[in-house]
């Protein structure tokens, strides 16, 4: 049973979560036949990612330094000169393999890992950076990702999408993961310490009988109509510290993050129309919110609704 949230199950061998770095593991392919019909499969599944998604890591995460800082997320495969340069390069029989290590998070032999593991849910990811704070682990980070400008080679992949490849797998329970192939750097990630979060006041949105940020998805507290007016400063404030490319977005998502209703909704968003919306947004399919695979997860299902009205009201 692979863990989503704090106080479920695990088995003996650990197990990835989502969101969280994974040092599970490839060493390079030799040549082979692509298959086609796997590889368009891959970049449909690709093509209904969300348009943001949401990673923790710290100094210690993966068991090198150098696999996660501010200026990039590398898998293990690619601290090697043999990594392979596609995900379409890594036969399925291959590719199905080095599933299962990464999400089981096995070490065997010299295989490493090609994925990064990133979540859809900033309340599940800061719930995990809060656990990595009581474990002990230094310079512990929150990095978001806006997956529509990273280049081709960058698949991302929901789990769950790819339990044709391993069905033995529990993949149906890793729905708060998504898995991207190859090194990630660029403008379209960034990070934030997790303590600059915290100092900014992210403790502050949990409810009176949640000992935030332990958070579970059963859960989820239902917050009033008029919520943004409390969370509304805190969540720009620590929207800031991730810059104007970022900043809409990550207020979208803190102030969805507690249950609404779709008044609530509609409130958030007259609330938020004078905000600038960056304008490549206006003809990004991920905006739509039956295009893009969630998985179920209602947290950004609302941040999802929310920002495509936005840009409804902004390019119409």
């Amino acid at each position: 049973m692979v863990a989503t949230q704090p106080g479920c199950q695990v088995p003996s061998a650990r197990v990835a979560r989502p969101g969280l770095d994974n040092n599970a593991s490839v060493a390079g392919s030799t040549s082979f036949a692509r298959d086609e019909s796997l590889a368009l499969h891959l970049e449909s599944l690709s093509k209904r990612a969300p348009q943001f998604l949401f990673r923790v890591w710290s100094a210690v995460s993966g068991g090198c330094p150098a696999l996660n800082t501010i200026k990039a997320i590398t898998p293990a495969a690619f601290l090697r000169r043999d990594h392979p340069v596609s995900i379409h390069d890594i036969p399925r029989d291959q590719l199905a393999d080095l599933l299962r290590h990464h999400i089981l998070n096995h070490r065997q032999g010299d295989v490493r890992t090609v994925f990064s593991s990133w979540s859809q849910s900033l309340p599940m990811v800061l719930s995990w950076a809060r656990l990595r704070v009581a474990r002990g682990e230094p310079n512990v980070h929150i990095s978001v990702l806006e997956t529509k400008h990273l280049p081709p080679t960058n698949a991302v992949l929901h789990a769950p999408a790819l339990l044709f490849l391993a069905p033995e797998m529990p993949l149906a329970k890793c729905y708060y993961e998504f898995l991207i192939f190859g090194p990630i750097s660029g403008p379209s990630h960034k990070a934030v310490p997790f303590a600059a979060i915290v100092h900014a006041g992210i403790k502050r949105l949990g409810p009176p009988d949640m000992t935030w940020p332990y958070y579970c998805p059963q859960k989820l507290f239902t917050g009033p109509s008029n919520a943004l007016a409390k969370d509304g400063p805190i969540a720009q404030k620590v929207a800031s510290l991730f810059g104007a490319r970022f900043a809409l977005a990550i207020t979208v998502y803190i102030v969805t993050m507690a249950g609404r209703d779709m008044l609530a909704l509609a409130g958030i968003t007259e609330a938020l129309a004078s905000c600038p919306v960056p304008v490549e947004w206006r003809d990004d399919a991920a905006i739509e919110p039956g295009e893009v695979e969630l998985g179920g997860v209602r947290e950004a299902a609302r941040a999802v609704f929310v920002l495509h009205m936005l840009v409804e009201r902004a390019y119409g």
